[in-house]
């Protein structure tokens, strides 16, 4: 190859060229269904506008064997409904209401 000369590929073979190709092509695809049903936010049901850090019992539902705040995606909380679960969890937690962990026996 000369010094001056540069390589120029062909179109087809640019990576940034094909994924633009694909993404314009993308739109016509069918939409993606979810095979499981969509989870109702329990606070939402419930009509719970507030969550109560004394309500030991209502938020023992929302924190796993080992003591970790369950997940949203799993809980089927939105994201306020979690926000307020989460604090409630630790302020009981501080005030010494439920354990940070659970024991392992």
């Amino acid at each position: 190859m000369d010094t001056g000369a540069r390589f120029c590929a062909d179109a087809s073979s640019h990576p940034r060229i094909r994924r633009k190709s694909i993404l314009k092509n993308s739109s016509r695809r069918e939409p993606f269904i979810s095979s499981r049903p969509k989870k109702i936010d329990p606070l939402v049901a419930n009509k719970i506008t507030f969550v109560d850090y004394k309500d030991v019992n209502f938020l023992r539902k929302f924190i796993s064997e080992s003591g970790k705040i369950l997940p949203a995606r799993i809980t089927g909380c939105g994201r306020t409904s979690q926000r307020m679960i989460a604090k409630a969890i630790k302020r009981a937690r501080a005030i010494g209401l439920l354990p940070f962990t659970e024991s392992v026996h």
